[in-house]
């Protein structure tokens, strides 16, 4: 609509999380106002620059026709995190004090933490985690899961930032049950607890394949598959050792993603910079 009027294009940076859908979804709001469909010129505009959480769908957007030169990878990490969420960086580097707790980050410490709401399979999760050592704590959105909830979980509503980070501190590891959905969901759940020092215990999905890798950063487990997942979760349980080793596997690699996420901001800013000879 700019470039009808004969306004200056504006580039534009474009976080993108999820394979497209939200752009299809505006796209054809506008098109029952206008009776046009704009998505393929977003699509393949060079002045749209696109940050992709998933370096491994990169041949899926370049089928839908984004130019090659506009795709960089953001994986979920640090950089990611803060360019999006500041807060939650100063949140990792520091600790709580005990006193700013609160009753959930309490109750969490020592035990089996789940987080997320979207696409999270906690019906395969409570089916494993029955009858373990220790207690299983998920945080999540209750409103979006209040129809979810199973017995053998303790339930915890999603909270500050300070204290939703707090508790993933305090909690043995963390567990990210996904649904097997074909979309870039748990990465932003991986990743904070890799920035800690904390193993993973995940879903096998496309989405945490370069965040998880199983025997090294955390373990994996076939999707919906409670004797594996209880597997895992014992195993975890049961080797602080183990946790810990993966920890510090968790951690490095998390770095690493954190680098290339730094990068491509400094990049693409850079690019959108040089647009108007700033």
């Amino acid at each position: 609509q700019l470039m009808k009027t004969g306004a200056d294009r504006i580039p534009f940076l474009i976080v993108e999380s999820d394979m497209l859908e939200r752009a299809r979804l505006m796209c054809g709001i506008f098109e029952r106002e206008s009776g046009e469909n704009h998505f393929g010129q977003i699509v393949r505009s060079k002045d749209n620059l696109w940050l992709t959480i998933s370096r491994s769908r990169r041949d899926f957007y370049l089928g839908q026709g984004i130019p090659a030169d506009n795709i960089y990878p953001f994986p979920m990490s640090r950089s990611s995190i803060g360019f999006s969420f500041p807060e939650a960086v100063g949140n990792i580097e520091r600790q709580l004090p005990e006193s700013e707790w609160g009753e959930s980050v309490r109750a969490i410490r020592g035990n089996v933490l789940a987080v997320g709401t979207n696409e999270r399979d906690y019906e395969t999760l409570a089916e494993a985690a029955r009858g373990l050592d220790v207690e299983t704590h998920v945080i999540c959105d209750l409103r979006s899961r209040r129809q979810a909830k199973r017995e053998g979980l303790f339930w915890h509503d999603s909270m500050p930032m300070a204290q939703f980070v707090e508790a993933i501190r305090q909690s043995l590891f963390v567990a990210i049950p996904l649904k097997p959905v074909e979309k870039n969901f748990g990465q932003m759940g991986a990743a904070l607890p890799m920035a800690l020092g904390k193993a993973v215990v995940a879903t096998e999905t496309e989405s945490l394949k370069e965040h998880v890798i199983s025997g090294a950063t955390g373990e994996l487990v076939p999707p919906t598959d409670p004797a594996a997942l209880r597997v895992a979760l014992e195993k975890m349980i049961g080797s602080p050792e183990l946790r810990k080793k993966y920890g510090i596997a968790a951690s490095a690699l998390e770095k690493e993603l954190s680098a290339i996420a730094r990068k491509s901001i400094a990049d693409a800013l850079g690019r959108i910079r040089s647009f108007h000879g700033m």
